[in-house]
């Protein structure tokens, strides 16, 4: 079914461009929202999120390895 775009309706034009723009819109939302669930791994895999991390265990005092290790135990 082809037609001259002059022969349709104004309302019928209207329509086509608004229902188009309502697809590109919909397109980009799901474009940012795919961005944004996608950001975190992206980000902790290349980002200076974790390096900054890793520094920050590795700055950390090493556990005491000794015997003398005791719990906090709940009152019954």
């Amino acid at each position: 079914m082809t037609g001259n775009v002059q022969e349709l309706p104004r309302g019928d034009v209207l329509r086509a461009w608004t229902i188009g723009l309502e697809v590109l819109v919909g397109l980009w939302v799901l474009c940012l929202f795919l961005v944004a669930a996608a950001w975190d791994p992206i980000d902790r895999r290349f980002g200076s999120r974790s390096q900054r991390i890793a520094h920050r265990l590795a700055s950390r005092p090493a556990p005491r390895q000794s015997g003398d290790a005791y719990a906090i135990l709940p009152a019954v």
